[in-house]
């Protein structure tokens, strides 16, 4: 091991690396493809896809997953999205399975959307839980004040105040109301609905 007169000391073999998928952490085994054995082994089952589009998009191996939730290989910023999703589920007392933040991972990774609220998943419920609670968080009254329905939760209120009519809005009870279309109407009823709020005058459901 040490070497003598006639060998050189033993040393280790230069490795390949860690495996050329995005979600993978394992040790390469394959050179001319830089996969570990599992990977490698999905890679020629699927008929040897393009491997750059492989390595972005193939889900972490089965040993991997038991008991987490690999995020690698997804963008930072959906990460995130992910990650404050389930904050914001758990501050709710409502229960996200493992099960439904690997669907949704694995989901975005093959889809390659680049933000949360893209992803349409047949587990549509946090995807889209998620989204809201990130704009919600983003939002403040003064950027809500501009726009054309506002969502009252800023408030301290519930459900959305619009000023556009609610012909679009599906669980609105009644006919449809006109939208205001003269500007200055529309922002002396938006400063009144401002000003009612405040004072708890305007209850909206």
């Amino acid at each position: 091991m040490s070497g003598d007169g006639e060998h050189p000391a033993a040393t280790p073999r230069p490795a390949l690396g860690t495996c050329t998928v995005a979600s993978c952490q394992r040790l390469a085994a394959r050179p001319h493809t830089g996969l570990c054995g599992a990977h490698d082994g999905a890679w020629r089952l699927a008929g040897r896809p393009e491997l750059a589009i492989f390595r972005r998009s193939a889900a972490p191996c089965l040993g991997d997953r038991g008991g987490r939730v690999v995020l690698a290989g997804l963008e930072e910023n959906v990460i995130a999205g992910l990650l404050y999703g389930v904050q914001a589920a758990l501050a709710e007392g409502r229960r996200v399975m493992p099960a439904t933040l690997r669907h949704v991972a694995a989901h975005l990774r093959r889809s390659g959307a680049g933000s949360v609220a893209a992803a349409r998943t047949p587990v549509r419920w946090f995807p889209a839980f998620a989204a809201d609670r990130a704009a919600l968080v983003r939002s403040s009254v003064e950027t809500e004040q501009a726009k054309d329905v506002w969502d009252l939760r800023l408030r301290g209120a519930a459900g959305r105040l619009s000023f556009t009519g609610l012909a679009s809005h599906r669980h609105a009870a009644g006919p449809p109301s006109r939208p205001i279309t003269q500007p200055w109407l529309k922002a002396a009823a938006q400063a009144r609905a401002a000003q009612a709020l405040t004072t708890n005058e305007l209850v909206r459901d």
